[in-house]
């Protein structure tokens, strides 16, 4: 799934570069203090009954790398966020407007930046609100 503009995935990419993120890398990470939204299809039966999970990125303060899978180069980084249909998945039914911790997210960047789930990967609602440093 496509991120799109006013969910600021800019905001994760400023956040990669801070952490040493490279172009062409794959690293295990976690993103702190993401919001989740439910978006509703704009027409016909699926209106009414389907809600779409959309990721803000806007609020986010921190991208912690945990391990890097594959090395990267010295481009820069994408603006272009996907979402897998794994970790879409994963986002139904966890609360809305509160910050969520997505742990152990598989998050490559080529061309685009792909944000991907596994076993490993949990997502969970924060207790507080995080604090940007």
């Amino acid at each position: 799934m496509k991120v799109n503009a006013w969910q600021q995935p800019w905001k994760l990419a400023e956040k990669m570069e801070r952490a040493g993120v490279l172009h062409d890398s794959e690293v295990r990470a976690d993103l702190v203090g993401v919001h989740l939204e439910r978006l509703r299809p704009s027409s016909g039966v699926a209106a009414f009954i389907n809600f779409r999970p959309c990721l803000h990125f806007c609020h986010m303060t921190e991208f912690r790398v945990r391990e890097t899978l594959a090395q990267g180069n010295s481009d820069e980084i994408a603006e272009d966020v996907r979402l897998h249909k794994r970790i879409v998945r994963a986002l139904r039914g966890k609360p809305i407007h509160r910050p969520l911790m997505i742990e152990g997210a598989i998050v490559s960047n080529n061309g685009q930046i792909m944000i991907r789930a596994d076993e490993k990967t949990r997502i969970y609602e924060m207790e507080e609100e995080p604090i940007a440093v």
